[in-house]
């Protein structure tokens, strides 16, 4: 949805008209992926290669957690993501 707002506010300031931002908009549409795991690989796709290793650290923290997260863990969740042994733990 973001992107979708994105592009048609771009296409908006670059003067486009209704029926033109219109046939964009579904042309987008018709682009993403049916299927959620192809949806879920588009995602990961527009993450910076060297970031995903800490935004899959992240994402499981969150995911598997039994308690909410908080702001303030997350640069604890993120130095576990360095480690390479249970003793750095």
């Amino acid at each position: 949805m973001h992107d979708l707002c994105r592009h048609a506010a771009d296409c908006i300031d670059r003067g486009m008209g209704s029926l033109e931002l219109q046939k964009q908009l579904l042309n987008l549409m018709e682009a993403l992926p049916t299927n959620l795991i192809d949806y879920y690989v588009a995602i990961i796709d527009r993450i910076s290669p060297a970031l995903r290793w800490e935004t899959y650290c992240l994402l499981e923290c969150i995911c598997r957690s039994n308690e909410s997260t908080h702001l303030d863990e997350l640069s604890s969740m993120l130095a576990c993501g360095s480690f390479n042994s249970f003793k750095r733990l």
